[in-house]
């Protein structure tokens, strides 16, 4: 695997409560994540490459709006990614995890999800598919 970005500090993980898996195919694709603090961010990490030793993640931070903008088929995938304000690299593995703060135009392209990817009802599991409701009541507007 490529090596990116800058080593930071794994406590930053320690604000991420897990939600749920969101694409699971053969193992997690994509997990939905919580800051433990501002509940109206959240992270998502989605699988992008793995070698004997580690998986590798990209982990990206994503508000309420744009998160429901995405389930709504308005955002793309490729969109979340390019207005984050924290992208991270994660390497890990059982006994270890190695964490790297990146810019989105250091992102390897094969990281990266197509132009046109979008939330495709079928590919994500059924917690995603509810997912829109809870976050959005129908009564209340974006």
């Amino acid at each position: 695997m490529i090596t990116l970005g800058t080593i930071c500090n794994t406590d930053v993980l320690q604000h991420m409560i897990f939600v749920d898996t969101l694409i699971y195919f053969e193992g997690p694709l994509l997990e939905l994540y919580i800051d433990k603090i501002d509940h109206n961010r959240y992270y998502l990490c989605r699988w992008v490459d793995d070698d004997e030793r580690r998986n590798r993640w990209l982990v990206y931070s994503v508000d309420r709006k744009s998160l429901v903008l995405f389930l709504q088929k308005k955002k793309t995938s490729l969109d979340l990614i390019k207005s984050s304000l924290i992208i991270y690299i994660l390497d890990s593995n059982e006994e270890q995890k190695s964490l790297y703060s990146i810019n989105y135009i250091e992102i390897a392209h094969n990281y990266l999800p197509a132009q046109t990817a979008m939330f495709n009802n079928p590919s994500y599991t059924e917690y995603a598919r509810d997912l829109k409701q809870s976050l959005l009541p129908q009564d209340e507007p974006i």
